[in-house]
This record gives structure tokens, C-alpha cells and sequence, in this order.
């Protein structure tokens, strides 16, 4: 255990103990007590820090070097050597410095002279401080620990939120768009169109996506945009209902609120009577989303057995919001909804 800045406040801790200590015996001085006791209390500190420094640093070498049993029964052996031997500087401390000065009584005098008593003071004095000062190292070594595993869950975290957020930034498809439409005859251009939408739909996701919450109108300009990409392929009367409120300076992790929608358009009968009904609300308790659909009779089995696109929404709002999120996804026989809500941080409220 070397000694370092952080290790301060224990001896600072192990030095008012002792202090408290020496000072119960004031009445046995006449004069110059106070000083005294800080010089004694001084010197019980630094040697049992010496000792205990020592202790630990040979115990470290012979780990590295010896095997597990014979590291312990020699770390045992030196460290009962090193206890006797800071046993005898203590006493030789005490003595210069009680002895050298004039405010002992001569009561205690003949008391502290006595071998006893003096081993006994120092034996006391520095157990207290071993045990002091090996509990704080076990306390720093807590807070290294604690402090490491936090680090280590939020490396996790941002790693499995990388690779969920990989799944829905295809670059090579991006990419691939970008020459698809230089081969698309000019005069199609409805067809351009959709291959431009589409394009800027990808772009969105990989260069608009890259912070950890985004503004939630840009995600609603991103659903609108997919809205109208995915309704050119539906017959002609499929309708889209939508109902978004002002978030005006309201963010939410990005690409959140697509997927219930993919899974609508999925879903849903390709037919003039079908529809999807779409609800992003903001209020004081926070955020709700609602997708509603028919359900394709041909998909139904499919949808209840659920897809990687929930499965990955649910573990993106546990690592993002834990239990102030909430998705449900309620499927009957003719009908599903899905429901996302995402309450208010308690220090945002």
C-alpha cells in the first residue's frame, strides 16, 4: 500500500483516534500536555504507517514470486516481526518524547517507566492503527471496484447500443442507392423520387443518428418521410392517419418510434379498407406513441411470435431508459396496437 493522496483522509481518521486517545491521559501532565500528546500522537502514526507500508510491500513481492501457502505463512511470520519491531520504536518514540520534557507527574511517571505498561500502550496503539488503516484500504479497494464495474457496465451498454444501432445503418444499401438512381431513366420520375426519399431516409440514419437523444421533430419528419415511401406500394385508398403534437425542445433516443411503424406497414392487409393510425403525444408525464393496424390474416401467427426489430426496441429503452420506459404490444385477431411511453426523468419533471 504505497502511500498516496487519496489515502490522506484515513490518516487523517487514524491521527484524531489516537489523538482522543492520548488525550484521556491529560490530567497525568502538569504542563506543555497538548504538545505532548500531537508529538506522540505524530509518532504512533508514522510508525504504524511505516509498518503497515512495509508489511504490505513485502507481501506483494513474495505473491508474485511464491506459491499462494508459502507466501501466506511468510507474510504471517514478517508481519508478526514487523509488529514487535514497530512495538520497540514506539516505546523508543514515547520516550523521547514524554521523557524529555518536565509535565509528566511523578505518578505517572513510575508507571510509563514500567516495561509493561509501555508495551502494552504501544501494542494497543498500534493494532488500532493497523486495523484503521488496512479498513480503509479495503474501503478505497470498494470504491475502485464499484467504480470499475460502472465503467465496465456503461462500456457494455454503449457496445450493445452500437451493435443494435448497426443493424439499421446500412451503409452498403445507402451506397448502393446512390447508383441505382443514376440508372434510372430520366424521364421515370416518380421512380427517382422514391429512390431519393429513400436515400435521405439512410442518410438520416447514419449521419443524423450519431448523438445519444435527437429532437424528437426530426424523428417525426422521419416518420413522415417513411410514411410516404411505404404508401406508394400499398392499393390505392390504404390511409395513414397521423396526430403528432409540438416538441419543441424535447429529445428521445434516435430511432425509437420507427419500428412500431415498420411493423405496421408490415403487417397490415394490402387493401383499399386498411389503415394505420398513428398518435405521438407529449404531456407532463412525458412521451406516448401509439401505432394501430389491421392485422394481415395471412401474418397474423407471424407477428404474435414477435421479430428482431421489438426485440431490439425493447433492450434500446432498457439501456437507454430502464423502467421509465414502457412498450406494449397488444395483438387481437383483427387488430394490433403498440404503445410506447417514456416518462419524465424526475430530475427533468
Amino acid at each position: 500500500m504505497n502511500l498516496q493522496r487519496r489515502q490522506i483522509p484515513g490518516l487523517l481518521v487514524l491521527f484524531l483516534l489516537l489523538f482522543a486517545y492520548r488525550f484521556s491521559f491529560r490530567d497525568d501532565f502538569r504542563t506543555l500536555e497538548m504538545i505532548q500528546i500531537t508529538l506522540s500522537t505524530l509518532s504512533d502514526v508514522i510508525v504504524i504507517t511505516a509498518c503497515v507500508v512495509t508489511i504490505s510491500a513485502f507481501q506483494s513481492r513474495i505473491q508474485q514470486r511464491l506459491s499462494r501457502t508459502v507466501s501466506i505463512f511468510l507474510a504471517v511470520g514478517f508481519g508478526v516481526f514487523a509488529y514487535w519491531l514497530s512495538v520497540l520504536l514506539l516505546i523508543e518514540a514515547h520516550r523521547a518524547i514524554y521523557l524529555g520534557t518536565t509535565g509528566m507527574t511523578e505518578q505517572f511517571k513510575s508507571i510509563f517507566n514500567s516495561l509493561s505498561y509501555q508495551v502494552f500502550d504501544s501494542y494497543l496503539v498500534i493494532a488500532m492503527g493497523i486495523i484503521v488503516l488496512f479498513a480503509y484500504r479495503l474501503y478505497l479497494q470498494w470504491v475502485d471496484q464499484k467504480k470499475l464495474t460502472k465503467e465496465i457496465e456503461q462500456e457494455r451498454i454503449q457496445a450493445e447500443l452500437n451493435f443494435l444501432k448497426a443493424q439499421i445503418n446500412p451503409h452498403f444499401v445507402f451506397n448502393t442507392l446512390n447508383n441505382v438512381q443514376f440508372l434510372i431513366d430520366e424521364s421515370n420520375h416518380k421512380a427517382r423520387k422514391l429512390v431519393q426519399d429513400f436515400g435521405d431516409l439512410l442518410r438520416y440514419q447514419l449521419y443524423e443518428t450519431a448523438n445519444k437523444e435527437v429532437p424528437v421533430n426530426q424523428e417525426i419528419n422521419y416518420l413522415k418521410q417513411y410514411i410516404e415511401i411505404q404508401k406508394i406500394r400499398k392499393e390505392e385508398g390504404f390511409q395513414v392517419f397521423t396526430q403528432f403534437d409540438d416538441f419543441a425542445d424535447v429529445e428521445i433516443a434516435p430511432l425509437l418510434l420507427i419500428i412500431p411503424l415498420e411493423n405496421a406497414f408490415k403487417y397490415s392487409p394490402n387493401s383499399s379498407e386498411a389503415y394505420i393510425n398513428v398518435q405521438l403525444s407529449y404531456s407532463t408525464n412525458g412521451i406516448r406513441y401509439t401505432v394501430e393496424n389491421p392485422v394481415s390474416t395471412k401474418k397474423h401467427s407471424e407477428l404474435t411470435k414477435g421479430g428482431l426489430g421489438i426485440e431490439n426496441l425493447v433492450k434500446r429503452l432498457d439501456l437507454m431508459y430502464g423502467n421509465r420506459a414502457e412498450f406494449a404490444l397488444d395483438i387481437s385477431e383483427k387488430k394490433a396496437t403498440a404503445t410506447l411511453t417514456i416518462m419524465h426523468n424526475d430530475n427533468e419533471a
